[in-house]
């Protein structure tokens, strides 16, 4: 078992869609267990204030209720918005790429606002206060019936742990459980942004996450934990299915997976 007393720093981040709903279940799967298990956790929470989501990639068009303080219970809450989040200069770097998704770059300011919300956490805590940083989305349904937190917690003193689900031919950014050194390398990726587009013509975010952590000497983890989306209306749906028609990710997330499984039995 992991020693206790730990000090974690949970980094949540997102516009509080569905949050009524991922809020209870990040709460009870993730949270209380952590601090139950003896840890000092410090929470914030870094809100991209929308009073409307357009999104047609997920057919989600509906206003936002006002998200109250402490929904996660004792976090602090940042309130910001697309234009204290978004660099011009780096919006403009990213608009000099490819819009894969034709949608006039929408996509691409809608990463550009979450890795401004992880950037502005490292204005706010200094990570290296901590033995864990542990940077989750706000939008998230957990479930953890397949994985032990604390083993978790051990394994992530020197390696990256994250989800062997939804790598999306990079690594899943849905979940990241970390040393300070890695997660701040993770937290302030939006810097690494020109870097990728200049060497890739597009601008992806599981992509930029394999970019970052490239030549690194940590380890990525994955273990099966299920993260599913909650959409506007409350809806939670997420497939996971292995990505048998990208043989390449698939190769790789069933090696990251392995690692974990070796190391866990190494742990136990």
């Amino acid at each position: 078992m992991v020693n206790v007393n730990l000090k974690i720093l949970c980094v949540l981040y997102g516009i509080g869609r569905g949050i009524n709903i991922s809020s209870k279940s990040i709460n009870h799967n993730l949270l209380d267990p952590i601090k139950g298990m003896g840890n000092e956790l410090d929470i914030i929470y870094v809100l991209n204030e929308v009073t409307y989501v357009d999104n047609p990639r997920s057919g989600e068009f509906s206003a936002i209720s006002p998200i109250d303080n402490d929904v996660f219970g004792g976090e602090e809450t940042i309130r910001k918005n697309k234009q204290d989040l978004v660099n011009p200069t780096i919006l403009a770097e990213a608009k000099a790429a490819i819009d894969v998704h034709n949608d006039n770059f929408r996509t691409y300011e809608n990463l550009l606002c979450q890795l401004g919300m992880l950037q502005e956490a490292t204005k706010r805590r200094d990570f290296f206060l901590y033995d864990r940083i542990l940077m989750l989305r706000d939008d998230i349904f957990v479930e953890t019936n397949n994985v032990d937190l604390s083993v978790l917690l051990g394994l992530s003193e020197h390696n990256l742990v994250t989800t062997m689900w939804h790598w999306h031919g990079g690594i899943s950014d849905r979940f990241a459980l970390c040393s300070p050194n890695i997660a701040y390398r993770l937290a302030t990726r939006v810097n690494k942004v020109a870097d990728f587009v200049a060497s890739k013509g597009y601008l992806n975010g599981e992509h930029l996450m394999k970019f970052v952590l490239a030549n690194q000497k940590q380890v990525v983890l994955a273990c099966d934990l299920r993260l599913s989306r909650v959409r506007i209306h409350g809806t939670v749906r997420e497939n996971f299915i292995l990505p048998f028609w990208r043989p390449l990710e698939l190769f790789t997330v069933l090696l990251a997976t392995l690692r974990f499984r070796k190391a866990k039995k190494t742990y136990n």
